[in-house]
């Protein structure tokens, strides 16, 4: 008869080993890191460990995943805050040259030039006139 191994038929006394769990996750990231050139391998198995270690090289990829998530999220909210503020600031030079037109008779480039609107925008203001 030939030995039972661990990964085979688990009985009752025997536990199956956990085939995910990793159990040398510190050489692991820092292969991976040394591989790809990227530390944020071996720095976030450094935080999960932190936190009583990474069970699954998921775990780690997952927090790799979900802070470029972030930050992408973040990215994204502050360029259309820029694009709200810009379209924002468009729409109050537009209703006050309209209105200095309509009040003074004046042209559009007089109006914009009272109003010290920059050289820049007023191509920008003529086009949406």
């Amino acid at each position: 008869m030939r030995k039972q191994n661990d990964y085979e038929k688990p009985s009752e006394t025997v536990a199956a080993p956990d085939m995910d769990t990793i159990k040398h996750y510190d050489e692991l990231f820092k292969l991976f890191t040394v591989m790809t050139g990227d530390p944020r391998f071996e720095e976030t198995a450094n935080e999960v460990r932190k936190e009583g270690g990474p069970r699954t090289v998921c775990e780690v990829l997952d927090r790799i995943e979900a802070r470029g998530e972030a930050r992408g999220e973040a990215r994204g909210k502050a360029k259309g805050e820029a694009i709200g503020e810009q379209k924002g600031r468009t729409n109050t030079w537009l209703t006050a040259v309209k209105n200095l037109m309509k009040s003074t008779k004046w042209t559009a480039e007089q109006a914009m030039e009272a109003l010290g609107i920059p050289a820049a925008e007023q191509k920008e203001l003529k086009a949406k006139l």
